[in-house]
């Protein structure tokens, strides 16, 4: 996948330009590769949707 087709794929994703997905600078990553990390000294920022779906529609217990 090319930069030009992942912006385009998060721009459908999200409803937003091509243009302020490209300002955003999203990138693919290989979380099994630590050589990936553009800045190692930084921590690894990631958002995992499935976690974040998981916790926004589990069941709450009815009492």
């Amino acid at each position: 996948m090319t930069q030009s087709q992942l912006d385009q794929a998060v721009a459908t994703a999200t409803g937003d330009s091509r243009r302020t997905v490209s300002r955003l600078g999203f990138s693919l990553v290989d979380l099994a590769d630590p050589a990936h990390e553009p800045l190692p000294c930084l921590p690894l920022r990631f958002l995992d949707w499935d976690r974040v779906s998981r916790r926004r529609y589990r069941r709450v217990a009815v009492h």
